[in-house]
């Protein structure tokens, strides 16, 4: 997992404090690790033979269906039955889900939005000492591609506040709750591809975890982020976590994959590893492919190892990007495509002093709310990149994503522009709360969405357990 931290001696009580924080740290981290859990933010397949500049990746992707745009709304009030973030088994499906159900007496509302932003109630800010008890219930008709047939469909949020109740075709295929972690839902066996689908969501604010997604900044239910189909061979990568070690010069580098394959038990695949530059020229390195079996479970684990000679490392000052690029077949031919832009760098922390790239490093920073006037928090690349020119004008190097996860695209932006990034996991003036055992699966399971998200990103350099919680946060 990028970064990887060495913790060096550290020989005064401060460095000793530093260093108690930053066990805790780790702990919190590998737990969440080693809970087993659903996908989460599968890669998008690349449509060619080479890699694709990202924010080109997704628009006009034959292999992605976008839900943005215009929907029907209506606006209730209630809580999520949900306890531990698991509906109870005989919870009905309701009604405004049904495919015949009207909803002539609807709004329109775009997707992405805040419903507060677009009128439809008032703004909560901190939601203390008063909860809202706002529900979204969202509609649209869409008619799916027919290549869609015989894929694994997901549909992919990357926010959606607080508690995801997902209906296609009046059944019922998951809930998420979490407000600000990024989630794909399984609609494969609901989805109809080729014909018309009721897509439907019931949007909860008030959930049994949403205390870790208040704090300091207004709690804004919907939509807010991107949301897209996405259709996946029955054959595929569903997860890839990159390492790029550097030697003690600082100067050549290994790169590690580690790629779960997932499919039908017994099938064999080959997958094969290249690194491209920005401009799609291919770095040369020694051959990384490896032959494998899924297992009974539906998966399999493999891994990649190449040495790279003296790649263009990452640093905020001198941010180089590359793209880490995968080739999956079932040994007759390429069934799927993906890629990861990553950067060559290492963190550690040596007698007190953070490096990068054995550089000591001082932090420039600002606390960041993911969060516009205008739009809430439905930020869109112009919002990003003005809030990008005016911290480098300003010589910011560092952004705290106060108090919970920012955007992927925001992130995207920040390897390339050159940003230090202290991701933060949702979490925010919880310290009673998190002596609660009951309360650990939240905790961990936003940590866990949170890594899987963004953990190879180059500009994600510490992660942090949340605000102000007690316990070294």
């Amino acid at each position: 997992m990028n970064p990887s931290i060495e913790r060096k001696s550290m020989p005064n009580s401060h460095c000793e404090n530093a260093q108690t924080i930053c066990r805790r740290l780790l702990i919190f981290l590998i737990l969440a690790l080693s809970i087993p859990a659903p996908v989460f933010a599968a890669p998008v397949p690349v449509p060619g033979n080479a890699p694709v500049a990202v924010d080109r990746l997704r628009p006009g992707n034959p292999a992605i269906f976008p839900m943005t745009g215009t929907w029907r709304f209506k606006l209730d009030h209630g809580t999520s039955p949900a306890v531990e973030g698991k509906l109870p088994a005989d919870l009905a499906v309701p009604d405004f889900a049904m495919p015949e159900a009207a909803d002539a007496d609807w709004k329109n509302i775009l997707v992405p939005a805040n419903w507060e932003i677009e009128g439809f109630s008032t703004l909560t800010y901190q939601e203390r000492p008063v909860t809202s008890h706002d529900i979204g219930l969202y509609r649209r008709l869409v008619t799916v591609p027919a290549s869609f047939a015989g894929k694994t469909v997901l549909w992919h949020f990357d926010g959606a506040y607080d508690g995801a109740e997902i209906f296609v075709n009046g059944q019922r295929c998951g809930y998420h709750e979490s407000g600000f972690t990024a989630f794909d839902i399984d609609v494969t066996k609901a989805l109809k591809p080729g014909q018309p689908n009721l897509m439907a969501v019931r949007l909860y604010k008030d959930t049994s975890s949403a205390s870790l997604d208040h704090g300091d900044f207004w709690c804004l239910g919907g939509i807010y982020r991107e949301n897209y189909l996405v259709a996946l061979p029955p054959l595929h990568v569903d997860d890839v976590t990159v390492v790029t070690d550097l030697d003690a010069k600082y100067k050549n580098a290994t790169l590690k994959s580690t790629v779960r394959v997932t499919g039908p038990a017994g099938a064999h695949f080959v997958l094969t590893g290249e690194l491209f530059t920005l401009d799609g020229a291919k770095v040369a390195t020694p051959a990384m492919s490896q032959a494998g079996e899924i297992s009974a479970d539906g998966s399999a684990t493999v891994n990649l190892t190449a040495p790279v000679t003296a790649p263009r490392l990452w640093s905020a000052e001198k941010p180089g990007l590359y793209y880490a690029f995968y080739r999956l077949s079932d040994g007759k031919q390429t069934v799927e495509r993906v890629q990861d832009r990553i950067g060559f760098r290492k963190v550690e922390l040596k007698d007190g002093v953070v490096q990068v790239n054995g550089v000591p490093v001082k932090f420039a920073g600002v606390c960041r709310h993911d969060e516009f006037l205008t739009v809430g928090h439905a930020l869109d690349e112009e919002c990003w990149k003005t809030d990008i020119t005016l911290l480098k004008d300003a010589n910011v190097n560092a952004i705290r994503t106060a108090h919970y996860n920012h955007a992927a695209r925001f992130l995207e932006l920040c390897d390339e522009a050159g940003f230090y990034v202290l991701d933060e996991v949702p979490s925010c003036w919880v310290a009673n709360e998190i002596r609660d055992a009951s309360r650990t699966w939240a905790y961990i399971f936003r940590a866990k969405e949170s890594v899987a998200r963004d953990k190879n990103r180059a500009c994600v350099v510490i992660w942090s357990c949340g605000n102000e919680s007690s316990y070294g946060t």
